[in-house]
């Protein structure tokens, strides 16, 4: 049932299945799970892909960029964001670690 509501109501729901590589929809579903939609979207805005998160920006930096490039840039984005909290001393090695993390498993 859980596995199916995130299917659903977010991966399908929110536009991740639409993402070109399966890599990065993995990235930014996972930061969306970290840090909500809220976190993703200033994410997005500080990768440069507007102030919200939306598919097509994202493929756009796909195909303007290689698949590593893209994911840098949006590594970085998320890195950005993380030092800007106020909890950055207290959690920053944790969500630095699991920004290096490069596969996720899926169910």
């Amino acid at each position: 049932i859980i596995v199916d509501c995130y299917k659903n109501k977010y991966w399908n729901g929110r536009g991740f299945d639409q993402i070109k590589s399966y890599r990065i929809a993995i990235r930014l579903f996972d930061l969306a799970v970290n840090c909500g939609f809220g976190g993703l979207n200033d994410i997005c805005n500080r990768a440069g892909l507007g102030k919200t998160f939306n598919a097509d920006a994202v493929n756009y930096l796909i195909n303007t960029q290689t698949e590593a490039t893209a994911l840098t840039i949006i590594k970085i984005a998320a890195l950005d964001r993380y030092k800007s909290l106020k909890n950055w001393k207290k959690f920053g090695k944790g969500w630095e670690n699991r920004l290096k993390k490069d596969e996720f498993n899926v169910l």
